[in-house]
């Protein structure tokens, strides 16, 4: 009587492979960036931060997206504003200028003087090659004042240049010369200091806004050397046009220079 034959089992191609062998494609897609992750915003000076304000006329659902990440895209916020309790004001809130973050959340305003030399810094965590600029941005009517400081068509943020390690320094890290914009911008709420970037292959944009009081050349009224011309709104409440009025409109511009000398 012949044995009966053995064989030894052999793994079919559909078997389910080792959790070790997995691991190297798992860390991979751990590591690629989703959309909530952040991408870049304006470090130095300091920009907006959201608050009590950006809560009153954004509503809470995008205060709430900025704060988590405060690089947020504009375009990734409207939806949020689609709740029915969402306390959304379009036209309080103004999302196309600084995201809709709001200057009476800001305690970090600049005081600058035509012609100084001001040091920007940028981070950015993703990149999207694209177009981007820093202006003057006039808060009221959302446009640029004058000319823009530093403008890239295009190849800002490259990602091929940004994962070889070699992207330009003046990405992230130059200097503005700031012009005479004293009759625009000589009260604090007028303009804001804009870093703009707009990732063409993501379609997304993004935006940082450092607000700021342009004072005469020769004035050094309330100038604090410890922090390029930082001071504190909370010192200076009385000088902030939270309600313009006509009043406001026809005092000199000097006023505000003249205040902070008392």
């Amino acid at each position: 009587m012949r044995p009966t034959p053995f064989f030894l089992p052999v793994p079919l191609p559909h078997t389910t492979p080792s959790p070790l062998l997995l691991l190297p494609l798992l860390l991979t897609l751990t590591l690629l960036p989703t959309p909530s992750q952040a991408h870049g915003y304006l470090s130095h000076p300091p920009a907006r931060a959201a608050g009590p304000a950006t809560s009153l006329a954004c509503g809470k659902p995008i205060t709430d997206a900025i704060q988590r990440d405060n690089t947020s895209h504009i375009e990734g916020l409207p939806e949020l504003a689609l709740a029915a309790d969402s306390g959304f004001d379009a036209s309080a809130c103004n999302l196309w200028l600084c995201r809709g973050i709001q200057f009476a959340d800001n305690n970090n305003i600049q005081v600058w003087r035509a012609g100084q030399t001001v040091g920007v810094k940028v981070k950015i965590t993703i990149p999207h090659d694209g177009s981007a600029n820093v202006s003057i941005v006039d808060a009221a009517r959302n446009e640029v004042v004058g000319d823009m400081l530093v403008f890239w068509e295009a190849g800002y943020a490259n990602e091929r240049e940004f994962f070889a390690g070699s992207l330009p320094v003046n990405n992230t890290e130059f200097n503005i010369t700031l012009p005479d914009v004293g009759a625009r911008c000589g009260r604090a709420g007028d303009c804001v200091l804009q870093w703009w970037w707009y990732g063409k292959g993501a379609r997304q944009t993004y935006e940082s806004c450092v607000d700021f009081v342009m004072v005469p050349a020769g004035d050094k009224a309330g100038l604090d050397t410890r922090a390029e011309g930082q001071f504190g709104w909370r010192r200076w409440v009385g000088l902030l046009p939270w309600r313009r009025t006509r009043a406001d409109e026809e005092r000199p511009r000097k006023a505000f220079s003249s205040r902070l000398d008392r």
